[in-house]
């Protein structure tokens, strides 16, 4: 039950980075400057989704 829970939390947690992109790629259009707020706000929150499983390996 717990795999299938933290499954579920990495799905919501990828759509919620994919609908953060995709609106901070519509104002990237009109402001650049935004560009780099994508870098700042998308990468650490996938690598924080990358860097959870060994985590839960080490305490396995």
């Amino acid at each position: 039950m717990t795999q299938r829970n933290n499954f579920k939390t990495q799905i919501a947690d990828i759509i919620e980075i994919s609908v953060i992109s995709a609106i901070f790629y519509l104002f990237s259009f009109f402001n650049d400057s935004n560009v780099t707020a994508i870098k700042i706000i998308i990468i650490p929150r996938s690598s924080a989704i990358v860097n959870e499983n060994p985590r839960k390996r080490t305490v396995a």
